[in-house]
């Protein structure tokens, strides 16, 4: 089954600006995208659950009967939006996994499973096997948020996390989650307006983008392998530009929804291939005052950076 090259954005803006606002997903758009690294983040993702399932797999006061309810709903989403990949057909099937999970939790293997992916599923039980099932079979990562007051994340299943560590955040809502971010006025003052969109309204899209020293999709920095907390080096060429596709999904009915992230990594230098787009990242980056920088880790590099966009 053939896979579409990925298409990763660029949602540079020349003014850099910390907002508040949610933007409606267009109509042509997708919560979940498939392209040719499928089976390398499905692999990635296999490894951090084997290793580090306690970093990436995490609950807070769950209501498992929820959460199953949702899930299945996810599914049904996620089979409306991509029918060559999913299928519900008792239960979900999943072409590319070669993976069958029935609505009492049993998996079967179709021809060409995935064995890895079939293996782990395999030692797992109940709500986990179930929602470990849905984040293999896709490149997103996962949260669902309860619209309580105060509104709390009730699942995170984040295996890419960019620099922060799903296991310390837990139970928190947007404000808790939006509090390390710089210059955050806004977004903690609609916290709770956003919350109340994101459960009620939408679909919504937004976009985060940041460069790093590393093309590793997991940046977890309770992890310390080689090059995560690396800084930037002084040539831009060995850099990498990554960008986050957030959407989210409303379940007005059980005050709750979901919220989307997917990881896009490549070399700058093939980002800045097309052009004006250099321009623009320059414009960006001379926008921003010292605690944006600081907070992007750009304050020793900005001047390198900006003569090489020249």
């Amino acid at each position: 089954m053939m896979l579409p090259p990925p298409n990763v954005p660029f949602p540079v803006s020349p003014s850099y600006i910390i907002r508040a606002d949610l933007s409606r997903m267009p109509e042509t758009e997708k919560h979940f995208v498939f392209d040719q690294d499928y089976f390398r983040y499905t692999q990635e993702k296999i490894n951090q659950l084997e290793y580090h399932p306690e970093l990436c797999h995490v609950y807070a006061n769950a209501d498992e009967t929820a959460l199953t309810d949702i899930t299945w709903r996810i599914f049904a989403k996620l089979a409306e939006e991509n029918p060559e990949y999913v299928k519900i057909e008792n239960g979900i099937r999943l072409e590319l996994l070669g993976l069958h999970l029935n609505k009492s939790l049993e998996l079967t293997t179709l021809s060409n499973h995935h064995k890895k992916a079939f293996d782990y599923l395999s030692k797992q039980q109940g709500l986990k096997r179930l929602i470990d099932t849905l984040a293999l079979c896709v490149q997103e990562d996962i949260v669902i948020l309860h619209n309580t007051d105060p509104d709390t994340t009730e699942l995170m299943h984040v295996c890419f996390p960019s620099h922060w560590n799903p296991a310390e955040r837990i139970g928190e809502g947007l404000y808790g989650l939006h509090k390390p971010v710089a210059n955050n006025q806004q977004l903690l003052k609609a916290s709770r307006s956003v919350a109340e969109a994101m459960s009620n309204k939408g679909p919504f899209v937004r976009y985060v983008w940041s460069l790093n020293s590393t093309d590793e999709l997991n940046l977890n920095p309770a992890l310390h392998t080689q090059g995560r907390k690396k800084p930037l080096s002084q040539n831009p060429e060995e850099w990498f530009f990554r960008v986050e596709r957030q959407t989210t999904l409303a379940f007005p009915d059980a005050k709750r929804s979901l919220f989307t992230i997917r990881i896009y990594i490549e070399p700058l230098t093939q980002t800045l291939q097309i052009l004006g787009r250099k321009e623009i990242l320059s414009q960006a980056i001379s926008s921003m005052d010292e605690t944006l920088l600081r907070y992007k880790g750009l304050v020793t590099v900005k001047n390198v950076l900006l003569e090489y966009l020249k």
